[in-house]
């Protein structure tokens, strides 16, 4: 065992010496490993968590996410969402589920700090802290065995909330914090570790927890079968003995059947149906996410790939200088066996060192996913150093360890040894086979070409929606919402108009230009039902309340008809009891062209009826041109109706390089009302930029792997090729001595490496195909016929590298005297 060890440090010893003498070849092969291998780390780690680590939850293998879907009669889909009454209806007549969680999902202010923070919000059944385990920092949570319809307002903090606003204080259970009119117990704050499930979507953290049946879903909407909500979600823990498919098929019919009860007298829903969609926790948290990290991945190991055929490189031309070296060894009567040891010494210190900086790398990346990717990848706070990611790295530093060693023992030529011992070492060079050569440069133009290619795909598919036109102006422009602080008096009730009273206070503002009583165009529209009166045509377009100037003001354009007036507005919404006179509405052209006969002016679609659920008709009076969401490819339908002056929701317009801060609106609306306080505000510009977060996650991660690859790819041919060249400097410094001119040199080299980067192309062109064929519905946007143009750039970028590895380490030979080149010195 000593005599093991004593060989072992003896070898560890003489790699240390050898390697002191290379610092370039060390640098090289550890700063292009650890920066790989850290990469690799950090997206397998993440691939791990989202694609195979179990849910940090008790049974979380039997945790199931049940949703509500509504079939059309053409057989579309709506999205998985539940109506209030359908929810409550499958809670209380079902037998498969031990346990159930709800949630409702919401942002309200928290009315009883003093600087009225807006908190995200979310009811929840008792089960919710059992179902998930929720730890407890202080207090407890949600007693379990209360009723689901318990009307004690109680309120769990969350860890972050009780720190920043609360400042840890050790006394907060049994205070009280009060939403709009209502005050919630502090019964509990979740500890630190606590992992929120990600239901609503990604990156989403709860602040506070309130009780479930205070959630703010309207009296009118608790009983509206058709009425779906976004904000509704059901966890529940299956029942051992039956599989999602049997709880499908089990609660469909029960629950249909009483939804078709509940719309019998809607003839809009004629002909639907609803079916219950049981999925597995983990699956529905990870939605459609799956293919982001697998391209991630694949790209990162494309990546590795490369890397390792650069350093491959690297050591087979340290072999060339160790030639001399191995036969002293060989002299002195070492074996192959020895020599081999020197090598895996060698290259064991060398993926050591790049291991360590390797997890320091990928720690970093870690951080950043954090930071930047929560909102894109679920479960990113679960990424973290953990054992499997120690693992990883040790497995993979051990596979790059043997292959390297094996590399390197491979290209000792024995022969050139016994060569050396025989000839005093003179005029003998170590060269790369042929075989060899071409096996590198093939590997790296074929894996350059698909990524390089899939990668500017994607980056410039993402470039193309970030820099799409809306279609509407949103320059200068702030989006404001107020919420009521408590219930109004009966003098505010009976006195002046509010909205009208806030809208003049915030124009009497230096800084403001204009005011619209409508929310901003990009924060959303309302989907609700729509019934065209002479065709009974049903549809579900999306609806924006707005003012006589919201189109003006945000410059879109009126393509027939007129645009609301203000007595559209003031008779429209002001009438006696709440009843509407003047059932206006201004379409857009898409919804304009559903009701035109083919080929017929879109005036045709003035003074069309439609019918908006209890609302009553509305006749068409207007068809504006389609505006487009950031981040979305098509224009649905849409429909605006005029809102009413008592609206708090507000588009602001400012003048050139002005700026609004919140502590001038609160003024603002102080000034007129305690009523009202500051629930969002949010510049547009920054609306649309969140609203492109994804593309540009998408550009920022494309664009830097093609960077990568290409300056990988760059280094890993200008590696190979300067070798080759320094290896054939003799008989270039003969052609030289014998006429030749420098464009025939460099003709030479260049066609004697062509067949190699010929058939990489050939290769990768060969792999994509097969990626089309194999994938085509999950990669028709990144690889089609239409990316021709792209991929012939990417060819044209790929061969510009491999023409200038062959002609720049050419330039030390053909720019000097033949004698240079066959003395081989400088």
């Amino acid at each position: 065992m000593n005599l093991f060890f004593s060989s072992l440090s003896y070898s560890v010893k003489q790699a240390y010496k050898s390697l002191q003498q290379t610092p370039s070849f060390v640098f090289s092969v550890i700063t292009t490993m650890s920066i790989t291998l850290g990469a690799l780390l950090c997206v397998l780690t993440l691939a791990y968590v989202m694609l195979f680590k179990p849910l940090p939850y008790p049974d979380a293998e039997h945790l199931v996410k049940v949703d509500h879907i509504m079939t059309k009669k053409d057989g579309s889909r709506t999205d998985p969402l539940f109506s209030y009454p359908s929810m409550m209806y499958l809670v209380n007549n079902q037998t498969l589920f031990s346990d159930i969680a709800l949630s409702s999902y919401d942002k309200q202010i928290l009315t009883s700090h003093t600087s009225q923070p807006t908190m995200l919000t979310t009811y929840v059944t008792p089960a919710w802290f059992e179902l998930f385990q929720v730890p407890m920092e202080l207090g407890r949570a949600f007693a379990k065995d209360v009723d689901i319809k318990n009307d004690v307002p109680e309120a769990v903090l969350s860890f972050d909330t009780w720190q920043q606003a609360f400042n840890n204080d050790e006394n907060i259970i049994g205070k009280t914090v009060r939403f709009r009119d209502v005050s919630f117990k502090v019964i509990g704050v979740s500890a630190q570790s606590f992992i929120e499930p990600q239901l609503i979507k990604a990156g989403y953290k709860s602040q506070v927890w309130l009780t479930w049946d205070f959630n703010r879903t309207s009296a009118r909407a608790r009983k509206d079968w058709g009425s779906i909500n976004e904000n509704l979600i059901f966890v529940a823990k299956l029942d051992k003995n039956n599989s999602t498919a049997q709880a499908e098929q089990q609660l469909s019919p029960s629950v249909n059947a009483k939804w078709q009860e509940g719309v019998a007298s809607d003839a809009f829903y004629d002909g639907w149906r609803v079916d219950i969609q049981v999925s597995q926790l983990k699956s529905a948290i990870l939605s459609n996410h799956q293919q982001s990290v697998l391209l991630l991945l694949a790209g990162v190991f494309g990546l590795v790939l490369i890397a390792c055929s650069n350093i491959a490189n690297l050591f087979i031309a340290r072999m060339a200088q160790l030639q001399k070296t191995l036969a002293i060894s060989a002299a002195v009567g070492a074996k192959k066996s020895q020599l081999f040891k020197l090598l895996l010494a060698e290259s064991s210190l060398l993926m050591f060192a790049s291991l360590m900086i390797a997890l320091i790398f990928a720690s970093v990346g870690f951080v950043v996913l954090q930071q930047n990717l929560a909102q894109v990848f679920p479960r990113v706070d679960e990424v973290v150093l953990s054992t499997f990611t120690l693992s990883s790295a040790i497995l993979f530093a051990t596979m790059f360890t043997l292959f390297f060693a094996l590399l390197g023992n491979k290209m000792i030529n024995y022969r050139a040894i016994s060569q050396h011992l025989h000839g005093s070492g003179k005029g003998v060079d170590m060269q790369i086979s042929k075989k060899v050569r071409y096996s590198l440069i093939v590997s790296q133009v074929a894996i350059a070409s698909v990524l390089v290619f899939g990668n500017l795909s994607l980056f410039t598919e993402a470039l193309k929606v970030i820099n799409e036109p809306v279609g509407v102006n949103t320059a200068n422009f702030v989006d404001i919402d107020f919420s009521t602080k408590r219930r109004p008096t009966q003098e505010e009730i009976d006195g002046p108009v509010l909205g009208t009273a806030i809208k003049n206070s915030l124009l009497a503002l230096p800084q403001v230009a204009a005011v619209s009583n409508s929310q901003s165009p990009l924060s959303g529209f309302y989907e609700m039902a729509l019934t065209n009166v002479a065709t009974n045509e049903h549809m579900l377009p999306g609806v924006k309340w707005i003012d006589e100037s919201y189109f003006q003001l945000i410059e879109q354009p009126l393509l027939a008809g007129d645009y609301f007036t203000v007595s559209d507005i003031r008779e429209g919404f002001t009438g006696p009891e709440g009843k509407i006179d003047n059932m206006v509405m201004i379409i857009n052209d898409t919804l304009a062209k559903k009701v035109v006969p083919q080929g017929a002016s879109l005036d045709y679609a003035l003074g069309k009826k439609f019918k908006m659920d209890e609302r009553g008709v509305f006749t068409v009076i207007g068809i504006v041109k389609g505006m487009k969401m950031p981040g979305v490819s098509n224009i649905p339908v849409r429909a605006y109706v005029p809102s009413s002056v008592h609206s708090i929701s507000m588009t602001v317009k400012l003048k050139p390089n002005q700026t609004l801060s919140r502590e001038q609106v609160i003024t603002a609306v102080n000034e007129v009302t305690s009523l009202f306080a500051l629930f969002s505000m949010k510049d547009v510009a920054e609306i649309h930029q969140q609203l492109l977060f994804s593309e540009r996650a998408t550009a920022i991660t494309t664009g830097t792997l093609a960077l990568l690859t290409i300056l990988l790819a760059a280094l890993g041919l200008y590696g190979i090729l300067s070798y080759s060249t320094q290896m054939r400097r003799y008989e270039i410094g003969t052609r030289l001595a014998l006429g030749a001119k420098r464009r025939d040199i460099v003709n030479l080299i260049v066609f004697d490496n062509l067949i190699a980067v010929i058939i990489g192309i050939i290769i990768s062109i060969v792999i994509l195909i097969g990626l089309m064929m194999a994938f085509n519905e999950q990669l028709e946007s990144i690889i089609n016929v239409s990316l021709l143009p792209l991929f012939l750039l990417t060819l044209l970028l790929i061969s510009g590298i491999a023409f200038n590895a062959c002609y720049l380490p050419l330039r030390t030979y053909i720019n000097k005297p033949a004698l240079y080149s066959l003395r081989g010195s400088e």
